[in-house]
């Protein structure tokens, strides 16, 4: 799982998206208000993403 803000000074998000792209089966989650350090803010977001990724592995 990938997890990157698109508002990311250090790190842009068209490179971060080219990175993850290169990771094949990767689940990539793309914070839109999110910078280089992703608050508590969107822990539920990543979380309910996690958890789905997981569920979605056991089958």
């Amino acid at each position: 799982m990938i997890v990157h803000g698109k508002k990311d000074p250090i790190l842009s998000f068209e490179l971060a998206k080219k990175y993850a792209d290169k990771i094949e089966g990767s689940k990539k989650v793309w914070i839109n208000q999110a910078g280089h350090l992703i608050s508590n803010d969107y822990v539920d977001q990543m979380s309910g993403d996690f958890f789905k990724m997981l569920a979605e592995s056991q089958n």
